[in-house]
């Protein structure tokens, strides 16, 4: 029998080979990804982050029960404590090798492909 992501992977072949063979990655899991590229995918990964936090917390706040509103708000919690600070604490050991022009270009700001999938969620 196969398993689920078995059975994913293969319904979805064409898709996970370009998710998982695309350039960005292939540079990350080999150790040769620029610092500047990584700065880039984190400021947008960053800005995917908080518009999902958002959306998180919206729809806690509809939770149908007091048993579902603690469990959602634990959830939030964890992913907004003081220790998970990641996006911010690279961002600064990165910032160097970009200049503040180019930082200013991509900090709080989505890239087209990225602003599109933001919208999808934030409506």
């Amino acid at each position: 029998m196969s398993s689920t992501t078995d059975k994913l992977i293969q319904k979805h072949a064409s898709l996970f080979k370009k998710a998982t063979e695309h350039k960005f990655t292939n540079e990350l899991c080999s150790g040769t990804l620029k610092d500047r590229s990584l700065y880039i995918y984190l400021t947008q990964d960053l800005l995917f982050f908080e518009t999902s936090l958002r959306l998180i917390c919206k729809t806690t706040s509809l939770a149908p029960t007091t048993h579902a509103l603690i469990t959602l708000a634990k959830k939030i919690g964890f992913f907004s404590n003081d220790e998970n600070s990641y996006f911010h604490d690279c961002l600064e050991l990165l910032a160097p090798s970009l200049t503040e022009a180019e930082r200013a270009k991509f900090d709080h700001k989505a890239i087209p492909a990225v602003d599109t999938f933001l919208k999808l969620i934030e409506d």
